[in-house]
């Protein structure tokens, strides 16, 4: 039976909430590698179920797989992923919650995204659904996820990595996440930007 998990967070500038206790399960090791696979490894992962090289491209400006993961942010792209020590996956030390951010891609984060990657940084094995608005967004390796086992359509336009859900689904789709064998996160927003 899945365990109980009450997560809280305290993104820089708002105030701390505690979630609802949520189902949680194990992480799927297989899915928890990041989903930047060069076309040899996304059959691999077609046939394992993670990604359907059909219909994984649906919208959003993508005509190819490999375009999908081109998208991804640099420090996630295939042989740049390092943990918060800076090891690579191949090493023995290597910790999968973990994700190393080059002080540079902080200067270019938005307000929100900066918030995202603080909380992301030190939980990199969890799926995250991030509140904004009355929408739950999720985004890069985690949207890549959710957008084939969730059959979300790639919001925004412009080659962005970003799928959402409104929050009266958020049950249905924890549900279904968890019974893939995935830890999900769910950060709420707690205040406006003002």
């Amino acid at each position: 039976m899945p365990s109980q998990k009450n997560e809280s967070f305290r993104p820089s500038g708002g105030a701390t909430k505690k979630a609802p206790p949520r189902n949680s399960a194990p992480v799927n090791k297989q899915a928890n590698k990041i989903v930047n696979k060069q076309s040899a490894e996304t059959r691999k992962e077609a046939k394992a179920g993670i990604v359907d090289t059909e219909d994984h491209v649906i919208g959003g400006g993508f005509q190819s797989v490999q375009e999908i993961h081109d998208a991804l942010p640099e420090f996630l792209q295939n042989g740049k992923l390092m943990d918060k020590n800076r090891n690579k996956p191949d090493s023995p030390n290597f910790d999968p919650t973990t994700i190393h951010i080059p002080a540079i891609e902080w200067k270019n984060f938005t307000p929100g995204m900066y918030q995202y990657w603080e909380i992301k940084q030190t939980n990199f094995e969890k799926l995250f659904f991030f509140k904004l608005g009355k929408f739950y967004e999720i985004f890069y390796q985690d949207a890549i996820i959710c957008q084939r086992l969730l059959d979300l359509n790639w919001m925004g336009g412009g080659k962005k990595l970003h799928v959402g859900f409104p929050e009266k689904a958020l049950d249905k789709y924890l549900q279904i996440m968890v019974q893939h064998g995935f830890k999900v996160a769910v950060v709420e927003q707690t205040e406006t930007p003002r």
